[in-house]
């Protein structure tokens, strides 16, 4: 077995070469063995080594959404939205796919995909283009192995090639919780890392979170007048905004009376602090400038869901900030942010059709 803790050019055709190989590798929660999905001797020689029966189903690995589209998977919007949210990570979605070689995989019409979270083997996926089994390493029916050293002791001769992170000794052994659909409704059929009612909450009533510096002006501008319009239209969106300071500070005065004009009642209204809970179960996070933007991204937050309130709509400009100006100016910003908002709502409701 040829261990790599890199990918590389040498990894690509160690794999390449070898003929039917069969790879160990981490997906973030969990070591795996996994093999091309598209290759048929490959999955016997995994199924033999497991004692498998050839007729068990697979979670098949791909770098990413984007690759999920490349293999002819099929999903309704308000899936793949799910899917984007929660991946890369522990989400498993079960799909009918049509890829003329990977037909041999499906299972009542379905297969299981995953986008791992470990970054070094989406690199392999990307770098190879191949669809990779992901299945534990054991015997069928046996505990699944997450130590390192116990895999090296008892199945070294299972593999061909390791790619592996440098000192991952012992994997958190947390499954994915594996979710399909059926007349439009998620469905559950393994609840693992993922909390299936969140995941149910967040398919039917996807978040949208604005932000902005203080969430005090801008941000509770846009979330109310939002969410106004989402009953207005019978969107299925719930909204909440959040900022970069101290929480639980009310809304500016202007703020107020400028929704209070519009018949918009947030007296209620306290600021709350941009945290990785919210993040995570947003379907979008929309700041007011490219700025904030950018201190999200920079600060760790995955990016492929964060976009200025104007850029998702397609415009380039920010929404500055009226703090401590007269009204006149929350009223301008007020009208600016409301425009953004209709545009975003066209967009919403085309999304449904």
């Amino acid at each position: 077995m040829k261990l790599y803790h890199a990918m590389s050019k040498q990894v690509a055709e160690a794999w390449q070469q070898a003929e039917n190989p069969i790879l160990l590798h981490y997906t973030g929660s969990m070591f795996g063995m996994g093999c091309d999905a598209r290759n048929q001797a490959a999955i016997s020689r995994l199924n033999t080594l497991k004692q498998r029966p050839q007729s068990s189903g697979y979670i098949v690995l791909a770098a990413d959404y984007r690759q999920l589209v490349e293999y002819q998977v099929q999903m309704t919007p308000k899936f793949a939205g799910l899917i984007r949210q929660y991946s890369p990570g522990s989400l498993t979605a079960v799909l009918p796919c049509t890829h003329p070689q990977l037909q041999h995989l499906l299972l009542n019409n379905k297969i299981a995909f995953r986008i791992p979270a470990a970054p070094l083997i989406r690199q392999f996926l990307k770098a190879t283009g191949s669809p990779l089994i992901s299945t534990s390493i054991n015997v069928a029916g046996a505990r699944p192995q997450t130590d390192y050293r116990y895999i090296l002791a008892g199945y070294k001769t299972w593999f061909d090639l390791a790619l592996l992170p440098e000192n991952e000794l012992v994997a958190p052994g947390e499954p994915s919780t594996v979710v399909t659909t059926e007349d439009d409704k998620l469905i559950c059929l393994r609840e693992g890392l993922l909390d299936f009612s969140e995941l149910k909450e967040d398919f039917e009533h996807p978040l949208i979170t604005f932000v902005c510096t203080g969430n005090i002006c801008r941000s509770p501008l846009a979330e109310y007048y939002f969410r106004q319009q989402v009953e207005l239209h019978g969107l299925p969106y719930r909204t909440a905004s959040a900022g970069f300071m101290a929480s639980d500070i009310k809304i500016s005065e202007n703020s107020r009376l400028v929704l209070q004009q519009d018949g918009i009642n947030a007296n209620a209204h306290l600021s709350e602090t941009l945290n990785h809970e919210i993040v995570r179960r947003s379907r979008l996070v929309l700041t007011m400038t490219q700025y904030h933007k950018n201190s999200l991204i920079n600060t760790g937050w995955r990016s492929d869901h964060v976009y200025t309130l104007a850029e998702y709509i397609g415009k380039n400009i920010d929404v500055e900030d009226p703090y401590q100006e007269p009204l006149e100016m929350y009223q301008q910003t007020y009208q600016q942010i409301k425009y953004f908002i209709d545009l975003l709502i066209a967009k919403l409701v085309q999304e449904q059709k």
